[in-house]
């Protein structure tokens, strides 16, 4: 993985986000000198300081992340905390651990933060939130917050987390989001109250002064009334206004017609097939088109894709000739392809090369998960509609991005999986699922899944190297403990024997064992096995077992009226729990 993708390491001890993170969102977009300067936007936001909440609300290609850069690269003593958002981090756990990273680059915050966003099954409203939130207020000089495309995220419980932050500011800080959606923030309270700068589309729009600046810059030098015609035609969007003047040099046509030309969007959808993509070379809207597929681009993932090789040249020509193709690292290993342009080759890749789109989505999925990306893969897999290859992702993958907090993450497999009937082929995540469920603590769900187990089939040796699936039925069983402690017992102990020597589920099975050993008696025993499973819990790769470990010790030890003991081996067992979860090795190289 390219080094500039994540984070730098954070030293401080406590301080570790749950999973790593990609630096190029912590870090807005560079401003050149041949960027336009949006001087009445930056000005209107640095007047807006005495409210906690600035919200730049337009549809896409008003400029609203050029503003936001230019304001963070003006002159003066304000500190700016920046995340670029995008649909990876719809799991709050996700989004809220951008959040933390970037304030701590400014000052240290309570290592207490990571170590609830690095806890399984952890409560966002309850503990994550507030502690952030805390945080935040402590901020020893002003802060701005700025939180870039927070439309791509519209699960609830991460826009409620961000709408409590604003709360939690301290006194001459602010959260700046910039949104296509304005009900990411409960507007109504914060209008009433005079705690929100609004610039919306009419703020956004370019003026004549601003037109003029970015035609220049493009090699477009028209007459005052042409300027004025196309800013009245397009409205002031800056996109359309960019669009235009590729349009005028594309085609070589004088810079007096730029004006005729529209930007209203059915308009430019028009423009950008007919006279934008007609001018590339075909193997270049090839490319694009073929790529559209993708979230993100980088030259061997590309090659892959396309099973062709030199995409890491193309990508930077593409780049640097302004073909809609934006670099998200310094080094430009990576790309984006700008997202109006990307809607229309899809669209356009979908009605003249429909068969492509299956292999394309495989390969994509293929090369994630060879390369530490199995969110990513996951997500193209859900796209081709690959339930084998997603559920046998998801066999492996599931734990430990449950493991790092994200819990909305794993729920979304399950339900896409759930909607296409896929548990009937697929046993092992049924198995998962139903255990899943059971450790959030929401028995239905759990029950359903349960039940899908026996009605699914599954043959072969799982990817744990364990023989059975009925190894991890039986599992299940001990886990749920439908049947009574006995039966937990007897079903643990097949678990423990049958279970591949290297299963991630070895160690939970020999922890429900001995738990079952205690609740039917053999408590002396029990309690030998509980201190081993403490000393080992490292080694044996399940450093969660350690508290659950100590804690029945203690148990143990109040049944004995050993209250020394049983105080110590407590207070071991919630010191063990507040340390934050490790993921494997393998998964600290994946990111999303």
């Amino acid at each position: 993985m390219p080094s500039s993708l994540t984070t730098r390491p954070i030293a401080r001890e406590g301080r570790t986000p749950p999973f790593e993170v990609l630096e190029s969102k912590l870090r807005p977009p560079r401003v050149t000198a041949r960027s336009v300067l949006r001087t009445r936007l930056v000005d209107k936001l640095n007047r807006g300081t005495a409210r906690p909440a600035v919200m730049l609300c337009a549809g896409p290609g008003y400029g609203k992340t050029s503003a936001l850069s230019q304001w963070v690269a003006s002159p003066g003593p304000r500190r700016f905390a920046w995340v670029s958002v995008d649909r990876h981090d719809n799991d709050p756990i996700v989004l809220l651990t951008y959040i933390a990273v970037a304030l701590d680059r400014l000052s240290s915050i309570d290592p207490g933060v990571f170590e609830a966003l690095a806890s399984p099954g952890v409560s966002i409203e309850a503990t994550v939130v507030p502690r952030l939130g805390a945080a935040l207020a402590s901020m020893q000089a002003p802060v701005v917050l700025v939180l870039d495309d927070l439309h791509a995220v519209d699960n609830p419980c991460c826009i409620d987390a961000v709408a409590a932050l604003v709360g939690h500011l301290s006194e001459g800080s602010q959260l700046a989001v910039s949104t296509r959606d304005p009900s990411v923030l409960p507007l109504g309270v914060l209008r009433t109250r005079d705690l929100i700068v609004e610039l919306g589309p009419d703020d956004l729009r370019m003026e004549e002064v601003e037109a003029r600046g970015l035609l220049s810059e493009a090699g477009v030098n028209a007459s005052d009334e042409a300027v004025a015609e196309l800013v009245r035609r397009t409205e002031g969007w800056p996109t359309g206004l960019y669009l235009a003047a590729l349009s005028t040099a594309a085609a070589g046509v004088g810079a007096g017609e730029i004006g005729t030309l529209t930007g209203n969007d059915p308009f430019v959808v028009d423009f950008l097939r007919s006279e934008f993509l007609a001018q590339l070379p075909p193997d270049d809207l090839r490319f694009l088109r073929r790529t559209s597929v993708l979230d993100e681009l980088s030259g061997p993932l590309c090659d892959a894709v396309l099973a062709a090789t030199g995409s890491a040249a193309l990508l930077e020509s593409l780049e640097r000739s302004n073909r809609f193709v934006v670099a998200l690292d310094r080094e430009r290993g990576w790309y984006r392809c700008h997202a109006l342009v990307r809607e229309l080759l899809a669209a356009e890749l979908a009605r003249s090369e429909p068969e492509l789109l299956s292999p394309l989505l495989t390969r994509a999925f293929d090369w994630c998960m060879a390369n530490g990306r199995p969110v990513a893969a996951i997500d193209y897999g859900q796209a081709a509609g690959d339930d084998d290859r997603v559920a046998t992702a998801m066999e492996r993958w599931v734990m430990p991005v449950f493991q790092s907090g994200r819990t909305a993450t794993v729920e979304q497999w399950f339900e896409w999986l759930d909607a296409r009937d896929g548990w009937r082929r697929h046993q092992a995540v049924a198995v998962i699922a139903a255990q899943f469920y059971a450790v959030l603590g929401r028995p239905t769900a759990s029950d359903r899944w349960a039940d899908a187990v026996e009605h699914a089939d599954h043959v072969g040796r799982l990817p744990d190297g364990s023989a059975s699936i009925e190894s991890w039925h039986a599992l299940l069983r001990a886990f749920r403990c439908t049947g009574g402690v006995v039966a937990m017992r007897e079903d643990a102990a097949l678990a423990v024997r049958t279970l591949g020597s290297a299963s991630i589920w070895l160690p939970s099975a020999v922890l429900l064992l001995w738990l079952g050993e205690m609740l039917t008696g053999n408590t002396d025993e029990a309690d030998d096995r509980f201190a081993d499973v403490a000393d080992e819990a490292a080694d044996l790769g399940a450093p969660d077992m350690l508290p659950v470990a100590l804690a029945e010790r203690a148990l143990l030890a109040v049944e004995r009226e050993q209250w020394a003991r049983a105080d110590e081996l407590a207070e071991r067992a919630v010191w063990a729990a507040r340390q934050p979860c490790r993921e494997d090795a393998s998964y600290k190289a994946a990111r999303t």
